[in-house]
């Protein structure tokens, strides 16, 4: 049986590599580290019965599932970070105000509209006798019409600033749980 993909056709053996919705399901149902298929490593060389035109696409599609393997790993390592419930006044650049929904040593959820992509942020932490002041990246935003949430990634948040949440967050979750 023969595929057709694109204008040349692709021997059964490498239309496993197109079975994105599998891959992906593969993906979720791991708990660990993003891993390639042990199977695009011997796609992927060069093969004597195979045209020159499927070997460019099946290398082109291997460097696209590297690029977005490394995107997962991204993903997966951005939310690493524990984080715990927190209900605060966020001073955005002086002038504005949000609420923060919860809170890591990574950065801040809070409920509000971003009307920049970087902003100094200033909020207070349940027993710091002084407030947070940090610089902090918008990294996704979902506009709802009853909660607007934002969330933001610190950028140069002090190593004893850190340490306190981080220190926060643990004692939140185990009180929590």
């Amino acid at each position: 049986m023969q595929s057709t993909i694109l204008d040349f056709e692709v021997p059964p053996e490498l239309t496993g590599i197109y079975a994105a919705k599998h891959r992906e399901q593969l993906r979720l149902s791991e708990r660990g580290p993003v891993k390639i298929d042990p199977e695009w490593f011997s796609l992927v060389k060069p093969a004597a019965h195979r045209s020159l035109h499927a070997q460019r696409e099946i290398e082109r599609v291997f460097e696209m599932e590297l690029l977005y393997n490394r995107w997962l790993a991204a993903q997966h390592e951005r939310r690493r970070a524990r984080r715990a419930p927190i209900m605060t006044r966020v001073n955005v650049g002086g002038d504005r105000h949000m609420l923060a929904c919860n809170v890591s040593s990574r950065g801040l959820q809070c409920s509000g509209r971003p009307t920049k992509g970087i902003v100094d942020v200033e909020f207070k932490v349940p027993g710091l006798a002084f407030p947070v002041d940090a610089r902090a990246e918008v990294v996704a935003f979902k506009d709802g019409s009853v909660l607007p949430l934002v969330n933001l990634r610190f950028l140069n948040l002090d190593k004893v600033y850190r340490e306190f949440i981080d220190t926060y967050v643990g004692l939140r979750l185990a009180a929590i749980a």
